[in-house]
C-alpha cells in the first residue's frame, strides 16, 4: 500500500529527502503542477547555493508570479456537518451556515467531514492577466472520498487519490457565478479532511501560455540544480528569467499590470535554449495501477476494482493511441477470464500489440519474508504458467512495488524462475537508513543476480516539475541519463487519468523544453540499462536481503492467520509428496486439479496485505474459510495416498493393532508422535513395539470409556527420509524411559540437563551433557539509543541487564507513531514494562515418553500457561505456550541469552540461510557511509561492491 497521503502534502526535497515517496496532484499538462506550487512554492526552489547552481536568485519571485497568473485560491466556504441531505441543491438558504477559511493565508488550516459551499465569481484577471476567454478548471483538496456539485449536478466524486481537476469554464466569461457544493465524506477512522480549492487557468489562445513557461522554468531548474551541468545552462536560466519584467518586484496583486506577451515570448525563447541540452536526459513513462487484492476492502471489491480499472485502461488506449499499460498479477486476469470473458478477450488483444505488458510472474503480490521457499516457487510458476498459457508471453520482470521486505533468497528463486529483472520502491519508506543505491544487482547466496531498479514509488501523476525534480535526484545516483516514471492511482485502482496523459502527450512533444518523454514500458526501460552496461556502465552489487526498516509490527499481527497459512504450506507439501509416492508405488491417480486450487487459494492468501496482517477483519474470516477448503484438499489426497501405500505395507508383528508412522521429512527423524489406536478387547494400558521387535518409550495420554480406544504418545525412529516405520500397539505396561528424569524443578534426558528458578520460574539452567556447557549468559533488558552526530541513531551501552536465564518473559509499552497495527517502534525495548508474577510450578507429567513441568505466569490482567517438556532420545526442551492475553498497546517476547560469543549467525531463509552479526556493532554503515542501523537487526552487514 502507498502511503495515505493527503493531496497537496509533498515530502521535503534535497539533501535531506528521507523517502523518496512523491506525490502529483494529477492535473492537465502545466495546471496540476501550479496547483502543487501553490500548495509548497518553497518545494519548487531551494535555497541558492554556492556560486548560482541553483539559479538565479530572482528565479523564486518569477515562479510565484506566473504560478498567480494561472491560479485562484477560493478561501471562504460555508459549513455544514455531513448529516445534512442534499446539501448540493442550489435553493437551500446556507447563511446561517458558519463561515470556515482554507488555504493559504489560514494557517493551512483543515476542516473535517461535511458540506463546503461557496458561490464561485469569475473574475476579470489574474495578477493583471485578462480571463476572458481562458479556460479554467477546479482542483480540490479533500479526502478520503468526496462528491462535487456545481449548481446542484455532480461533476467528480471518488477516493482522494482519484481526483483530477475538473472542467470549470471552457471559455471564462468574468462576472458568471457558479455554486460549488463539496461533500467531504468520512472515512474507516471516521475523520475527513478539507484542505482547500481553487481556480486553475490556461491560456489556450495566447503563443506563450504563462503557466507553459512556469513549468519549463521550474523543470530547468530542477534539473540544473542536481545534474550540475556546464555554465552556459545556467546562464541560460538566467537570461529567461532577466526577460521577465517582474524578476525583482514583490509579490503581485490584483491590480497588476499585466504581463505583454512579448516578454513573456522573450523568456520563451530564452528558455528554448536549454532544449538540447534537456532531451539527453529521457524519462520512461510507464502507466500502471496498484490492485491490492485485499486490505481495506474485499477481494470481492478488488475484484470490481480490477475491472473497473482495466475497462478504463482500454478506453484510454482507445483515445490515446500511443498509450501502454504495464500490469502484474495473474490473478486479476484469471478472474477477468472467469467473470468477464469479453474484457478478458480485449486485453488478450492489447497484449499482442505491445500495448499492454505483463510483469510480475507471480499469482499475487505476496509477502515476501514469511512464505516458505515453495510457496514463493509456486507463486512464479503457477502465475508464469499462466500468463504463459494465456498471453503467449514469458514475464522476466519481478515486480512487488508494496511487499514489507525481501529475504535475500528471493534473487535466486527469481533467477532460477526465468526472471531477470526485479521492481520495488518499499525500501524508500525506511525510517533508519536510506537504501544507497536505486540501480543495482541484486545477488543471492549462490550468485545468481537479478537487475534491481527501485522508483520513485508506484502511484506518481504526470507532474512536469515534479518528474524533472525526481530525475535530477536520480541520474546521478544510477549513473543512468533517464529514469522509470511510475504513472497512475494505485492502490485502491484506478490507472493513468486522462489528465496524466495529457500532460505527457503536452510534454513529450519535440517542441517541448523538457527532457525527452515516452510512453514505455519496464521491459524497454531495462533494454536502455542493458544497452548502456554494455557501453561500460558499472553497477554496484548487493549481496544481503532487502529489509525494510519501517513496517515492523507485520511479523506479528493477525497471527491466527499466519499460522493458517504456514500449517496449509506443511499439509500441500505432505499431500503432493505422499499423492507422487501413492502414484509410483501404488498406480493412485495423482489428484492435480484439487492440489493446484489449494494452491492457489493458499497463494492468495500470502498476498502481503493478508498475511502481513495489515487489511480489515473480513478478508481474515475470509482467509479462514478460504485455507480451510485448502486444507480438506490436501488432507483428503494425503488421506487417500497413506491409505494405498498402508495397504502395501508389510503390518505383520506381534500381537496387537499395527500402525504406520510417516516421516514426511527428506532427512531420518526421530520425534515424540501421538497414535489413536482401537484394541481388539479391553486393557488397562498399552506398549508399543517396533518392527524390530524392541521396546519404545510410549505412555496412554487417554482411555475411552470401554477401555479398548487409546491415545498414546510414543518416541520413535529413526524413521527413514520420506519413508515410515510399522509399530505394534498392545495391551501391556511400558516401561520406564533409560534416562528420563523430573522433579517440580528438573526436567533431564540422555542430552540435556534443565532446572528452573523457583522463585520466577525461568530456565536457571540448561545444561549440554555431553560438553558440559551452560545455554545461557547474562543478557540485555533492552537498549539505549543515542542521537547521532547527524541526527540518525547508533548503539549505546545496554541497560537494565538480564540474568543468566531463559524464558524470560519481558513486556513493553507498545505506542507506534503511526499504522497502529504495523508498525513497532525500533526502540521499543527503551520502555519496559512490569513486573511479572509467578502463581505455581508443578510436575505436570512424568511418563516413560515424556516429561513437564508447568510453570503459570500473571502480568497485569493476562495469564501465561508454559509446559516445558522433555523427551528420551530428543535432543530438544519444548517450551508449549497458552496465553490469556488481555493486554493493549503491549509487546510480550520470550527472552533466550545464549551463551553464545560468535561474530556471525546463521539465519534461516526461504531456500537458504544467510550470515550476518547477531546485532548491529555499533557505527555499523551502509557502504555509501550513511546512518547506523537502529536496535534490531535491520539492515544487514553491507557487502563491498563489485563490478557487474
Amino acid at each position: 500500500m502507498d502511503e495515505m497521503r493527503q493531496p497537496g502534502e509533498l515530502p521535503a526535497l534535497g539533501g535531506g529527502i528521507r523517502r523518496r515517496t512523491f506525490l502529483s496532484v494529477a492535473g492537465a499538462a502545466s495546471l496540476a503542477a501550479l496547483w502543487q506550487a501553490a500548495l509548497q512554492p518553497d518545494a519548487l526552489w531551494g535555497a541558492p547555493s554556492a556560486g548560482g547552481g541553483a539559479g538565479p536568485a530572482d528565479l523564486p519571485e518569477v515562479l510565484k508570479r506566473l504560478q498567480a497568473m494561472t491560479r485562484l485560491e477560493l478561501t471562504d466556504w460555508r459549513f455544514h456537518p455531513p448529516d445534512l441531505p442534499h446539501g448540493e441543491n442550489p435553493a437551500l438558504d446556507d447563511r446561517a451556515w458558519p463561515e470556515v477559511k482554507v488555504g493559504p493565508g489560514t494557517g493551512r488550516q483543515r476542516h473535517g467531514a461535511g458540506w463546503y459551499r461557496a458561490w464561485v465569481t469569475i473574475p476579470r484577471e489574474l495578477a493583471g492577466e485578462r480571463l476572458r476567454g481562458a479556460r479554467l478548471q477546479f482542483a480540490l483538496r479533500a479526502g478520503p472520498r468526496v462528491r462535487l456539485f456545481f449548481h446542484g449536478g455532480l461533476v467528480e466524486q471518488g477516493p482522494s487519490q482519484a481526483l483530477t481537476p475538473v472542467p470549470f469554464a471552457e471559455k471564462a466569461r468574468p462576472g458568471d457565478k457558479i455554486l460549488v457544493a463539496i461533500l467531504v465524506q468520512p472515512g474507516a477512522n471516521g475523520h475527513g479532511y478539507f484542505a482547500g480549492a481553487g481556480l486553475l487557468a490556461a491560456y489556450p489562445r495566447q503563443a506563450v501560455d504563462p503557466g507553459v513557461l512556469h513549468d519549463e522554468l521550474a523543470a530547468a531548474a530542477a534539473l540544473i540544480a542536481g545534474l550540475k551541468p556546464p555554465a552556459a545552462q545556467q546562464r541560460a536560466l538566467a537570461a529567461a528569467v532577466a526577460a521577465l519584467p517582474f524578476a525583482a518586484e514583490p509579490a503581485p496583486s490584483a491590480a497588476a499590470d499585466p504581463v505583454s506577451n512579448a516578454a513573456l515570448r522573450a523568456a520563451q525563447r530564452e528558455v528554448e535554449a536549454l532544449r538540447p541540452w534537456m532531451k539527453e536526459y529521457k524519462i520512461w513513462a510507464i502507466g500502471n495501477s496498484h490492485i491490492d487484492l485485499a486490505w481495506l476492502w474485499p477481494w470481492t471489491e478488488a475484484l470490481a476494482v480490477v475491472r473497473d480499472t482495466f475497462t478504463t485502461v482500454l478506453q484510454l488506449m482507445r483515445d490515446y493511441p500511443g498509450f501502454i499499460y504495464t500490469q502484474s498479477s495473474s490473478q486479476d486476469f484469471a478472474w477477468l477470464e472467469h467473470r468477464y470473458p469479453p474484457l478478458f478477450r480485449e486485453i488478450q488483444q492489447r497484449v499482442k500489440e505491445g500495448r499492454w505488458e505483463m510483469v510480475g510472474g507471480m499469482w499475487v503480490e505476496p509477502d515476501l519474508n514469511m512464505p516458505d521457499g515453495e510457496s514463493l516457487v509456486r507463486q512464479l510458476l503457477i502465475g508464469k504458467r499462466y500468463i504463459q498459457s494465456r498471453f503467449g508471453v514469458d514475464v522476466r520482470i519481478g515486480w512487488n512495488p508494496d511487499s514489507f521486505g525481501y529475504s535475500w533468497q528471493l534473487a535466486q528463486i527469481y533467477k532460477r524462475s526465468g526472471v531477470d529483472y526485479f521492481v520495488t520502491q518499499k525500501l524508500m519508506w525506511n525510517d533508519t537508513t536510506p537504501p544507497p543505491h536505486q540501480l543495482f544487482w541484486w545477488e543471492a547466496p549462490d550468485g545468481s543476480r537479478v537487475l534491481t531498479y527501485f522508483p520513485h514509488g508506484y502511484s506518481n501523476g504526470a507532474n512536469p516539475v515534479e518528474m524533472a525534480r525526481i530525475l535530477a535526484d536520480y541520474a546521478p545516483e544510477t549513473h543512468m541519463p533517464g529514469m522509470m516514471h511510475l504513472y497512475g492511482v494505485g492502490d485502491h485502482g484506478g490507472g493513468p487519468t486522462r489528465e496524466m496523459l495529457d500532460s505527457i502527450q503536452r510534454w513529450k512533444q519535440p517542441a517541448a523544453v523538457f527532457p525527452e518523454l515516452e510512453y514505455s514500458t519496464a521491459g524497454e526501460f531495462f533494454a536502455a540499462v542493458e544497452k548502456r552496461r554494455a557501453a561500460g556502465l558499472e553497477l554496484p552489487v548487493w549481496k544481503s536481503e532487502l529489509y525494510l526498516q519501517y513496517h515492523r509490527g507485520t511479523y506479528t499481527t493477525q497471527s491466527d492467520t499466519k499460522q493458517r497459512v504456514r500449517r496449509t504450506e506443511v499439509r500441500l507439501h505432505n499431500a503432493e509428496r505422499f499423492s507422487a509416492l501413492a502414484m509410483h508405488f501404488a498406480a493412485r491417480p495423482y489428484p492435480r486439479e484439487e492440489l493446484n486450487d489449494a494452491w492457489r487459494r493458499l497463494l492468495f492468501d500470502q498476498f502481503h496485505d493478508m498475511m502481513a496482517g495489515s487489511g480489515i477483519a473480513v478478508n481474515y474470516r475470509e482467509a479462514k474459510e478460504n485455507l480451510r477448503i485448502a486444507g480438506m484438499y490436501c488432507d483428503r489426497a494425503t488421506a487417500g495416498a497413506l491409505a494405498d501405500l498402508a495397504a502395501r505395507a508389510d503390518t505383520r508383528g506381534p500381537e496387537g493393532a499395527a500402525v504406520l508412522i510417516f516421516n514426511p521429512h527428506s532427512w531420518p527423524r526421530r520425534d515424540a508422535v501421538e497414535l489413536t489406536v482401537e484394541l481388539a478387547a479391553p486393557a488397562a494400558s498399552v506398549k508399543v513395539t517396533g518392527a524390530d521387535g524392541r521396546e519404545l518409550p510410549s505412555q496412554v495420554l487417554e482411555r475411552d470409556a470401554r477401555g479398548q480406544g487409546f491415545r498414546v504418545l510414543v518416541v520413535a525412529g529413526p524413521l527413514p527420509p520420506l519413508g515410515y516405520e510399522v509399530v505394534h500397539v498392545a495391551p501391556g505396561e511400558p516401561a520406564p524411559a533409560a534416562g528420563l528424569k523430573s522433579s517440580q524443578w528438573q526436567l533431564e534426558n540422555e542430552f540435556l540437563r534443565l532446572r528452573l528458578n523457583p522463585e520466577n520460574g525461568n530456565i536457571a539452567s540448561l545444561v549440554d551433557k555431553a560438553t558440559g556447557r551452560e545455554t545461557f549468559a547474562p543478557g540485555a533488558y533492552h537498549g539505549n539509543v543515542l542521537p547521532h552526530a547527524h541526527g540518525r541513531h547508533a548503539w549505546a551501552a545496554p541497560l537494565h541487564p538480564l540474568p543468566a536465564e531463559g524464558n524470560v518473559l519481558q513486556f513493553f509499552r507498545d505506542k507506534p507513531g503511526e499504522w497502529d497495527a504495523w508498525n513497532i517502534q525500533a526502540d521499543y525495548e527503551k520502555y519496559p514494562l512490569g513486573p511479572v508474577t509467578l502463581e505455581s510450578i508443578t510436575l505436570a507429567e512424568h511418563g516413560p515418553a515424556r516429561a513437564a513441568i508447568r510453570v503459570v505466569r500473571r502480568f497485569q490482567s493476562s495469564r501465561f500457561a508454559q509446559e516445558l517438556r522433555i523427551y528420551p532420545g530428543v535432543p530438544r526442551v519444548d517450551v508449549h505456550t497458552v496465553a490469556d492475553w488481555r493486554e493493549q498497546h503491549v509487546l510480550c517476547k520470550a527472552a533466550f541469552p545464549l551463551a553464545v560469543a560468535s561474530e556471525h549467525a546463521t539465519y534461516e531463509t526461504p531456500m537458504g540461510r544467510s550470515r550476518a552479526p547477531p546485532t548491529p556493532p555499533p557505527r555499523r554503515r551502509w557502504r555509501s557511509g550513511r546512518s547506523a542501523p537502529k536496535p534490531g537487526r535491520i539492515f544487514p552487514a553491507a557487502p563491498a561492491a563489485s563490478p557487474s
